[in-house]
């Protein structure tokens, strides 16, 4: 396993820092430490520091204009030896393995006169640049195609290892030859996996599970935010302004000016109740969506919508991040899923002010009235966007409605029959199966993907 370990400093690049590492992650795995994201309530992050740099093979320094970073009485932070950017990097240094300066534009390589001693060797490593903008993808794409390299680098050493031990016996008779190659590559083997993975880099030991504790501590992290939605009330919203705006029609958005870069979706059907079964009257049955999308504008445009579509008593849309700058638009005709007379809403944010090349996140509520009544048509689902990371869903259901069955789909289009999901996945449910939570990375455009429940 290839690991690698991402430094920072929180008060200069977090947020970008964040977006790297999702990106990273999506293409190493569970292989990836940053701190932003692979720590829980409690943990000692410093243990978690200090393991996660001794076994890591690479180390990215993500260095903004802010870098050196500065104490209250004016001095820089890098140059004090406690500061955790500057024991991360001399640790890598000292351990001579590969380390690679990430720089987030506008920043510059630090110069060797400027870095303290124990670290002017990062001022002679190649660094690549990130730019916070429609390039942002190109260049995380050049940092990871660097990893990738040194990643090839690091799988081969075991093989030229083993070719070097084969030809030292070419003088040896050939079935002894063949035999003793073999046992040299086990014991290769052997030995790279005893020295990597039971002992770190200062001789202590280390226990074999080390290398899933990074996918362990992003789970759990994902589990206790699982865990908090669910001791939130439901926050269903079941009232518009009386001069909403109708129009007969509504066209579809138009999505050609935004790339969708992310796509979270909290499902809540604790309100949800079985009208057939004299369970609840009609408007009392509520299913509310939370979604948050990552937006790039990509080319100057007014405006940006999203449509909520429903065959129930109604939907309600709101806007949670631009409450001054959205509004609600009914359609009076009915939309139409196959043959089926749905209600159409749509949700109108006014985006003028937003600098194309600019990201933004939109957080948006839908309330949901009477539907999932068809055991039919209990599937929820969304739509892959290009350059999108990753479509999440969480659902909640009832309390006294655990999910029975589920199954994931895909299609092409939402003209096409949704075949069984069998590609990258990511699922966390819950074991009193009252919670679920999947997650695709890199979407295809175009594709749906969807989950269809019983309970």
């Amino acid at each position: 396993m290839f690991r690698i370990f991402i430094s920072y400093r929180r008060g200069d690049t977090r947020d970008v820092t964040q977006r790297l590492y999702e990106r990273i992650r999506q293409q190493f795995g569970a292989a990836v430490f940053c701190d932003v994201a692979s720590f829980c309530a409690g943990d000692d992050f410093r243990q978690q520091i200090l393991q996660a740099a001794d076994n890591c093979d690479a180390m990215v320094v993500v260095i903004g204009q802010h870098w050196f970073g500065c104490n209250p009485d004016g001095s820089r932070r890098l140059d004090d030896p406690n500061d955790w950017v500057f024991q991360e990097i001399n640790h890598a240094i000292d351990r001579n393995i590969t380390v690679l300066p990430v720089l987030i534009h506008p920043a510059r390589h630090p110069a060797a006169d400027e870095l303290p001693a124990a670290i002017r060797e990062l001022a002679f490593r190649e660094s690549l640049t990130i730019y916070n903008d429609r390039q942002f993808e190109s260049s995380v794409r050049t940092v990871i195609d660097s990893l990738v390299v040194r990643q090839e680098r690091h799988a081969g050493s075991l093989e030229r290892l083993a070719l070097r031990t084969g030809r030292s016996l070419r003088t040896l008779r050939q079935p002894f030859a063949l035999t003793a190659l073999l046992a040299a590559v086990m014991l290769a083997a052997f030995l790279t996996w005893w020295l990597r993975e039971t002992f770190d880099s200062r001789g202590r030991r280390v226990d074999s599970a080390v290398a899933n504790t990074w996918e362990q501590a992003d789970r759990m992290k994902l589990e206790k935010e699982i865990e908090a939605m669910r001791a939130r009330p439901t926050e269903p919203v079941t009232e518009r302004p009386v001069d909403t705006a109708v129009a007969a029609s509504l066209g579809s958005p138009d999505y050609s000016n935004f790339d969708i870069l992310s796509d979270e979706r909290f499902w809540d059907l604790r309100g949800w109740k079985d009208l057939s079964q004299n369970t609840g009257n009609p408007g009392q049955s509520l299913v509310v969506m939370t979604r948050t999308a990552r937006i790039l504008k990509a080319a100057p445009a007014q405006e940006l919508r999203f449509e909520a579509r429903t065959d129930g008593t109604d939907v309600f849309l709101t806007c949670l991040s631009h409450r001054s700058k959205a509004f609600e638009v009914l359609q009076e005709q009915p939309g139409f899923v196959g043959a089926r007379s749905t209600k159409v809403r749509q949700l109108v944010l006014d985006v003028e002010d937003i600098p194309a090349g600019d990201e933004f996140l939109v957080r948006t509520r839908a309330t949901y009235v009477d539907s999932l009544q068809d055991p039919r048509d209990r599937w929820i689902g969304a739509i892959g966007y290009p350059r999108s990371d990753r479509i999440r869903m969480i659902v909640l259901m009832p309390a006294d409605r655990p999910l029975l069955k589920y199954r994931l789909q895909t299609a092409p289009s939402t003209r096409d029959d949704p075949a069984e999901y069998a590609g990258p996945l990511r699922l966390i449910e819950a074991p009193d199966r009252l919670s679920l939570m999947w997650e695709i990375p890199n979407p295809a455009q175009g594709f749906v993907y969807s989950i269809v429940m019983e309970w």
